[in-house]
């Protein structure tokens, strides 16, 4: 299992129900680390590679998240 931190001023809640929405590899929100910055765990695919990456691209892939700035890294698993 990988933490991952989302960081976005906007559409925190979309991106939230989107990623937990996900199947493969699987998202389960742990809790908001600041006001733009949401923790949740993956668990992580074979093949998938950079699981921040693959992230940000499911993101970008939707017709809401081509224009956002996001910040997206490998948080330490103790957060």
């Amino acid at each position: 299992m990988t933490v991952i931190c989302v960081g976005s001023t906007v559409r925190k809640d979309t991106i939230r129900k989107f990623l937990e929405a996900q199947k493969s590899p699987a998202y389960r929100f742990v809790k908001k680390k600041s006001f733009a910055e949401q923790l949740f765990e993956v668990t992580r695919e074979e093949g998938i590679g950079d699981i921040a990456a693959h992230t940000g691209r499911l993101i970008r892939n939707t017709d809401w998240g081509k224009d956002l700035y996001l910040q997206i890294k490998i948080e330490d698993p103790k957060h």
